[in-house]
C-alpha cells in the first residue's frame, strides 16, 4: 500500500498487488550494466544543470543539495506541503531538519468547491520552534502524486506555491525530458543521486483463475541484446507455470464447440466448462464430421473420444 501524506486524508486507499515486476539479474561488471550505469550518470549530470534544478536549489535548498534523511523527512513534512520557501524564510524556520504538525480547525470534503483548509502548523527544530497558522482556497483539492522517502514510497498532494509543490514541479519537468519516473526525479532534485533507469524489465500480470489469461510485459532499453531479452521472458514464463499447448485438432475442436455454445454466469457442478451452455454432443459430433468425413484424419467415429478430446482441450486452455 502507498501510504498518504499532508494534507490529503480524504483520499486514503489500498492499491492492490495483481502484478510482479522482475528486474533482469545483472552482474555489475556485465556490459548491459555498464551501459546503463553510464547513461545514468550521464543524464544526471545534465539535469542537474537545468534551469529548473538550479532554480529550485537556489530558491528552496539555498544552493544546496541534502542528504537522503533530509530529503525524506523534506518529503513527509506537512510544512513543506502548505507553507511557500518565503514562508519558511520570513518566520525563521529552516527548510530542512524541523518536525511539523498539522492541526486542523477547518477541511472541506474531496468533493466541496471551492476547497479550503484552515488551522496552524506546530513546527519544531533544533534550537527553536513556532506556530505558522495556514488558511488555503483553492477552486479544487491538490492533486496527489506519489514521492519516494527513502524508504518507501506515499502520496502527496501538495499546494502548488508551497515547498514541495515548487519541488514537484520541477519533478515533472524532468520526467518528461529524461526516463525517470517523478519520485525518482524529486529525489534527485534533493540528493543529486542519479536514478537508476533498468534496461530490462519484465512484467507479469495474471493468469487469472476464472479465464486462465495472463500477460509478460517485457520493457527493454533498444540497445539491450535480444538474447538477454529472451532470458528474462523465459524466466517470467517458467514462473507463471503455463500449461503445454494441445495438438491443432484439439484446439480446433475446442473453438468449433465453444462457437455452437452460450454462455452463463452461474456454475454448475459437474459441468464439463464452467460457464459454458454446451448443446448435445452427438448433433455437435454430426456436424464436426460434416467438415471432416471419415476419409480425414479429423473424423470423429466415437461421441466419448469427441466429448474427451474437448475436455481435455479446455484443461489446457482455460484449466478445467
Amino acid at each position: 500500500m502507498v501510504r498518504l501524506q499532508g494534507d490529503i486524508t480524504p483520499w486514503t486507499t489500498q492499491q492492490r498487488q495483481k502484478r510482479t515486476s522482475v528486474e533482469a539479474d545483472l552482474p555489475p561488471d556485465n556490459s548491459i550494466a555498464v551501459r546503463a550505469e553510464a547513461l545514468c550518470t550521464f543524464w544526471a549530470k545534465l539535469a542537474s544543470a537545468s534551469r529548473d534544478v538550479r532554480s529550485f536549489r537556489t530558491k528552496v535548498l539555498s544552493g544546496a543539495t541534502i542528504s537522503s534523511d533530509e530529503a525524506g523527512r523534506f518529503m513527509t513534512s506537512a510544512a513543506t506541503a502548505l507553507l511557500r520557501p518565503e514562508t519558511f524564510v520570513r518566520r525563521g524556520v529552516p527548510i530542512v531538519g524541523h518536525t511539523a504538525a498539522l492541526d486542523v480547525v477547518e477541511r472541506s470534503n474531496p468533493f466541496e468547491r471551492p476547497y479550503r483548509i484552515r488551522g496552524s502548523l506546530r513546527i519544531e527544530w533544533l534550537t527553536g520552534e513556532a506556530v505558522v497558522p495556514v488558511k488555503h482556497e483553492a477552486p479544487r483539492p491538490p492533486e496527489p502524486m506519489e514521492v519516494w522517502t527513502g524508504t518507501e514510497p506515499i502520496l502527496v498532494a501538495p499546494w502548488p506555491l508551497s515547498a514541495l509543490g515548487k519541488l514537484c514541479k520541477a519533478a515533472s519537468k524532468l520526467a518528461e525530458q529524461y526516463p525517470w519516473e517523478m519520485p525518482a526525479a524529486a529525489w534527485f532534485v534533493l540528493t543529486d543521486e542519479p536514478p537508476w533507469v533498468p534496461p530490462l524489465t519484465a512484467t507479469s500480470s495474471g493468469p487469472d483463475l476464472a479465464k486462465n489469461h495472463g500477460t509478460i510485459t517485457v520493457r527493454a532499453a533498444h540497445w539491450v541484446p535480444e538474447e538477454a531479452i529472451g532470458q528474462l521472458y523465459l524466466q517470467m514464463k517458467g514462473r507463471m507455470k503455463p500449461t503445454p499447448a494441445t495438438s491443432p485438432r484439439r484446439l480446433a475442436l475446442f473453438r468449433f464447440v465453444t462457437e455452437r455454445s452460450s454462455g452463463k454466469n452461474e456454475l454448475d457442478k459437474g459441468e464439463l466448462v464452467t460457464g459454458l451452455v454446451i448443446p448435445p454432443w452427438r448433433g455437435l459430433q454430426s456436424e464436426w464430421n460434416e467438415q471432416f468425413p471419415p476419409s480425414h484424419k479429423w473424423h470423429y467415429s466415437d461421441v466419448r473420444n469427441f466429448r474427451r478430446d474437448f475436455a481435455e482441450a479446455s484443461k489446457l486452455l482455460v484449466g478445467y
